[in-house]
């Protein structure tokens, strides 16, 4: 089935385990866990001290998130992004956008 004609409800239970497994490899600053799901190219441009600088940052000022919340869903002829909130456990942070896009390309 072409990734563009699959729904907000299919496509969530789809990528919901990848943007979990990232969550927990950010949450843990863990670079192996983060990347697992990644393609060869992305695991190479996504480095190690790239995921440490920015959750190191982003932990400093927002706290330890391992929640998120399905925002909107792009689709394309052959591809699909979607874009997920990343949930801060300081309630009053949530109001500040902090979106993870996941893109998907059919083969």
């Amino acid at each position: 089935m072409a990734l563009a004609t699959r729904g907000n409800d299919e496509f969530q239970h789809l990528v919901g385990p990848l943007i979990g497994t990232m969550s927990k490899g950010s949450a843990e600053i863990d670079h192996g866990q983060h990347v697992g799901d990644f393609t060869d190219w992305l695991k190479v441009v996504a480095t190690d001290g790239d995921l440490a600088r920015q959750c190191t940052d982003d932990q400093a000022c927002l706290g330890v998130s391992a929640r998120h919340q399905f925002m909107a869903l792009f689709c394309r002829e052959h591809s699909v992004a979607a874009a997920w909130r990343v949930l801060s456990p300081d309630l009053r942070m949530n109001s500040i956008p902090r979106p993870c896009l996941l893109n998907a390309m059919e083969d």
